[in-house]
């Protein structure tokens, strides 16, 4: 779980380890109950201001490095000072979710338990609020090994031991980490609004979430469902992620399906599957 003055590879390589990790926000963009609000920050004073919430933030949650969560400095497609609350309230009305979800993030620094690198980002209520969320987000492709993205139905944290997610399992599809790294950006954004968008259809009730996982070995995409045994509905909706998965890359996906509980007793790195699509 991260001396002279001269600067060599080294040192260089760690500054930029510790920006994929920490990156400086510079433009603070809230994403909360789907509204989105900027803060105009081009002013000597409003920098002040910005740099004195962030240290206070910091301050509150007892380590900088798990406060840290993925947002890029300057968003692409979300020009935040010309958003008004007014305007985001209108916009979220006319396309509104049926189902609020929470967005978390996994930092990589071992040093702390698990739960501390856990971070709630925000929760979405509309379309509008997940893509000022998602364009003001670095991609999975972009994060530091051991880190994570968990998007969950609101009130579901991403642990296999609580409540909803104890009897269940997980759809995962592996990315290997030099062949089909382009892919994983596509795939995790077609699964996200594959969630908002209720695609996986009757069998939505059985969802709880989605991770993507960034390790040294592979990558893993995975879909979690709330009861293992509820099979034909958790094969419905491999058989849906497979297929959106396949348009999307134009190859052969393989989609194993794996129990929570096995998953944490397992003694050996073998993956042990319930079945595969």
């Amino acid at each position: 779980m991260d001396t002279n003055g001269v600067t060599d590879k080294n040192d260089d390589e760690n500054i930029e380890e510790k920006q994929q990790q920490q990156p400086v926000v510079d433009n603070v963009v809230s994403v909360e109950g789907g509204e989105v609000c900027g803060d105009n920050v081009n002013n000597e004073e409003g920098n002040e201001n910005n740099l004195e919430e962030r240290q206070n933030l910091n301050n509150n949650n007892n380590s900088s490095s798990t406060t840290q969560i993925p947002i890029i400095s300057s968003p692409p497609q979300l020009n935040i000072n010309n958003l008004s609350l007014s305007t985001t309230s209108k916009l979220r009305q006319e396309h509104r979710l049926k189902t609020r979800w929470t967005f978390w993030f996994l930092n990589s620094d071992r040093e702390l338990p698990w739960l501390e690198r856990l971070k709630k980002v925000c929760t979405i209520e509309s379309a509008e609020a997940f893509w000022a969320l998602y364009d003001n987000i670095r991609p999975p492709s972009a994060m530091q090994s051991g880190c994570d993205y968990n998007f969950f139905k609101e009130g579901i944290q991403p642990v296999w031991e609580v409540p909803d997610n104890k009897m269940g399992g997980r759809l995962i599809v592996q990315i290997d980490n030099k062949n089909k790294i382009e892919h994983l950006d596509a795939l995790w954004l077609e699964l996200l609004v594959a969630l908002i968008g209720e695609q996986f259809g009757r069998d939505s009730e059985y969802i709880c979430g989605a991770v993507c996982n960034m390790r040294g070995k592979g990558h893993k995409i995975c879909l979690w469902t709330k009861d293992a045994e509820a099979e034909e509905a958790n094969r419905r909706i491999g058989a849906i992620l497979k297929d959106r998965f396949q348009d999307t890359t134009n190859c052969s996906i393989r989609v194993n399906y794996e129990e929570h509980n096995v998953s944490q007793h397992k003694s050996s790195s073998a993956t042990q599957v319930r079945f595969v699509l």
